[in-house]
């Protein structure tokens, strides 16, 4: 498969004609007209600037706290530093008591003494008025080295149970940080009103268990979620949505076992890359792509690897300027027919690009199926194996399906 950097062309016939030409069905070119032109793969996805964020809290107080102290003591810490610069270090041990928001302010940086040593565990029949066990309120926020245990065998569920929850924060650094067995979202960074949640990093971090999605990522610009995995979650693992939402790069993240999506791009959410990464073994679609509440655009998918799902390898849906190249294997265990599918919704899928992809089909009845009325879908230098009825469906006089000219 391609880099990003790489210069893919399209091939546009002047004359085409219906065919159908080992399994392919829509048009291919003939005669000696033809242009040839690029198809960028889009330089898409923000990224967050990581270094203004280093420094978060480093220039006020470092305040120590013992887990045996309990939350109380660990609130007090942080409600201390106010919206000054400080830092607050939880030692290794589980606080187990907590029975209310840990409020983080601006300026502060919580820090545990690493995923396998410091835990903050909700305490048995807690139920939250507010979202997030830890809730981000201020910008210039670090988060890092720490587990929170949701306990949701043991607590109730009224919305509010949240693992991670910031609400139009500007400057927020999570690392290393594992979020477990909440019965709502796991990490869920948030835009306030109107207003979209800024400069966002999110590395090296794991959500398993949880009762909603993994990852929520709602109206978040310049956003950068690296080296994350998300897995058993009861809904999707990676989920980018809500139109004031742009600028987001998933970079090599993984998305196993979750009961829906492996990842999703949807309602009005654009400019995103995800690249690298896997998705598979999850419920429904390994990727999904617009959804009937709204539609994506300017999204690259590149070099993900998306495998043995239950619906679609790549679902697209009623979205525009959609550039994908992967590696998508014996997926639609449970239902879906196509390894990549073109679909409507209220609107057409347009200008979706498929270059350079390898599709291994064992239950699907076609590698690609643009269904009728999306389109125009580019195909380049795809190659499809296994037993597909129908290999590359296009549906619209303008698509094609070419060689790899390089």
């Amino acid at each position: 498969m391609n880099s990003k950097t790489d210069s893919i062309f399209r091939r546009r016939f002047l004359k085409t004609a219906p065919a159908v030409l080992l399994g392919f069905t829509g048009c291919i070119g003939f005669g000696s007209d033809e242009t040839i032109e690029e198809i960028p793969s889009g330089d898409y996805g923000g990224r967050a600037n990581v270094e203004a964020m280093r420094t978060i809290g480093q220039d006020g107080p470092d305040v120590r706290v013992d887990p045996a102290d309990g939350y109380e003591r660990l609130q007090s810490a942080l409600n201390e530093l106010g919206s000054d610069p400080g830092v607050v270090t939880v030692g290794p041990g589980t606080i187990d008591d907590v029975d209310d928001n840990i409020v983080v302010p601006a300026n502060t940086r919580l820090s545990g003494a690493g995923t396998d040593s410091t835990t903050l565990a909700i305490a048995d029949g807690t139920d939250l008025d507010l979202a997030g066990l830890i809730r981000v309120e201020g910008d210039d926020v670090a988060v890092s080295d720490l587990t929170v245990d949701g306990n949701r065998a043991n607590v109730s569920d009224n919305g509010e149970e949240y693992g991670l929850y910031s609400s139009g924060t500007e400057n927020l650094l999570v690392e290393r940080v594992q979020i477990r067995d909440c019965p709502g979202y796991g990490f869920d960074p948030h835009r306030s009103g109107d207003s979209p949640g800024r400069n966002l990093m999110i590395s090296d971090c794991v959500s398993v268990n949880n009762g909603l999605d993994g990852f929520t990522i709602a109206g978040i610009e310049s956003c950068t979620i690296s080296d994350c995995r998300s897995h058993d979650n009861d809904r999707h693992g990676f989920n980018l949505t809500d139109d004031v939402g742009a600028g987001v790069t998933l970079d090599n993240c993984e998305s196993h076992e979750n009961g829906a999506c492996g990842m999703v791009v949807q309602n009005g959410y654009r400019d995103v890359a995800i690249d690298g990464g896997e998705s598979s073994t999850n419920g429904e679609s390994g990727v999904l792509v617009g959804t009937g509440g709204g539609e994506a655009s300017q999204v690259r998918i590149d070099e993900v690897t998306i495998a043995e799902n239950g619906s679609y390898g790549v679902q697209i849906r009623g979205s525009e300027q959609i550039w994908l190249s992967v590696l998508s294997r014996a997926n639609a265990r449970e239902e879906g027919n196509a390894e990549i599918s073109i679909q409507e919704t209220d609107q057409p899928s347009t200008d979706i690009s498929v270059v350079r992809s390898t599709l291994e089909v064992k239950e699907a009845s076609f590698g690609i199926d643009e269904r009728d009325g999306n389109g125009p879908t580019t195909v380049v230098g795809t190659d499809v194996s296994g037993d597909p009825s129908t290999p590359i469906n296009l549906s619209h006089p303008d698509s094609t399906s070419v060689s790899d000219p390089s």
